[in-house]
């Protein structure tokens, strides 16, 4: 049972109320099959956490941060230059004529798991998706912006106006979506390898 009133079924001393215990012999049902938690998370922890780690149903103990010393978020921000590197050849291709940069990926967010298991004792490997924010900054052609309609300028903020006399520097923010896959050591606690399966754009 979860719940923050308590005094409701037990007494000062945290046990179950006389008729509540009446209750429970009637029925037939032992007392210690009941137990009162304050918060849902008392409830996760002692419970449910124990059961999926003996099914060994690690991509929702992932997902939800319950593996001690592994955070999904906490992995991406160690591996913020990883993701980075990525983006360009990625997104733009190895001839970008552009030069995008990545300025910054924020706001991280939909994390799902799609797949974490176990390949060898206390090793786990998790594939992984999730969804950023990511600043550009990159150079457009003049010609190239002129013949813009005014919807497509809106995309972006210009930096530099005049560059140079071909082109302007200008930035954008897209919504993107990282796959990833890691390996992590449960016995140590650190992600062992990591890379980038894909990224692709996200349509707003």
């Amino acid at each position: 049972m979860i719940t923050d009133n308590v005094r409701d079924f037990c007494d000062s001393a945290g046990e179950l109320h006389a008729d509540l215990k009446s209750d429970l012999e009637t029925k037939k049902v032992h007392r210690d099959s009941l137990v009162l938690f304050r918060e849902l998370s008392g409830f996760t922890d002692s419970l449910v956490v124990p059961y999926l780690t003996k099914r060994k149903d690690f991509a929702v103990l992932v997902e939800t941060n319950k593996v001690e010393g592994l955070n999904l978020e906490s992995v991406c921000e160690q591996y913020t230059d990883t993701l980075i590197e990525d983006l360009p050849s990625v997104m733009f291709g190895d001839a970008d004529e552009y030069g995008h940069e990545v300025d910054v990926i924020e706001n991280l967010r939909d994390f799902h798991v799609a797949e974490a298991s176990e390949i060898s004792e206390n090793v786990l490997l998790v594939v992984f998706e999730f969804q950023a924010e990511v600043s550009f900054t990159y150079f457009l052609g003049k010609s190239e912006y002129a013949a813009m309609s005014d919807e497509d300028a809106m995309g972006f903020a210009i930096i530099d106006g005049d560059w140079n006399e071909h082109v302007m520097q200008v930035e954008t923010v897209t919504t993107l979506r990282f796959k990833c896959r890691f390996t992590f050591n449960s016995e140590v606690r650190e992600v062992e390898s990591f890379e980038v399966e894909g990224i692709e754009s996200v349509n707003n």
